[in-house]
């Protein structure tokens, strides 16, 4: 911190106790967090009656019925949504990004649409559960 006095002189103060442990302790969060989403397990689980998104410490549910749109995203890397975790990217859209690959588009109609990009090893299994969950089943 640079402080500068009433003759003009430009002096270099200390960092009080208080600064110096309310900076460490949101430099430990920091890096709790990031460690936290590097090695956190991403989970997505489709039910019959819901998708279930998980990735560390974070879980959303969304029921079938408000699942409007399922497709195939591409490829994403860090960049495009400003690094790995559960990213609020604006619009209406969240991204469940653990790390470079495939992704699924969702939309979500309801009281507050929305529209998930998740990440995926298997783009076309998920695209798949997702329709075949959503089909009607005869005789029910």
């Amino acid at each position: 911190m640079v402080v500068i006095t009433a003759n003009g002189v430009a002096t270099r103060a200390a960092m009080s106790r208080v600064e110096l442990v309310v900076f460490a302790v949101v430099c430990a969060l920091g890096l709790a967090a990031a460690i936290a989403t590097l090695l956190g397990k991403q989970r997505v689980v489709v039910t019959a009656a819901a998708l279930v998104l998980r990735l560390t410490g974070w879980r959303k549910t969304v029921p079938l019925s408000d699942i409007t749109l399922v497709e195939s995203y591409g490829r994403t890397t860090e960049l495009e949504f400003g690094g790995y975790g559960v990213r609020l990217a604006g619009k209406g859209v969240t991204a469940l990004v653990a790390n470079p690959g495939p992704c699924v588009r969702v939309a979500v109609g309801g009281r507050r649409p929305r529209t998930y990009i998740i990440r995926t090893d298997r783009p076309e299994a998920l695209v798949s559960s997702l329709d075949d969950a959503a089909r009607p089943v005869p005789g029910r």
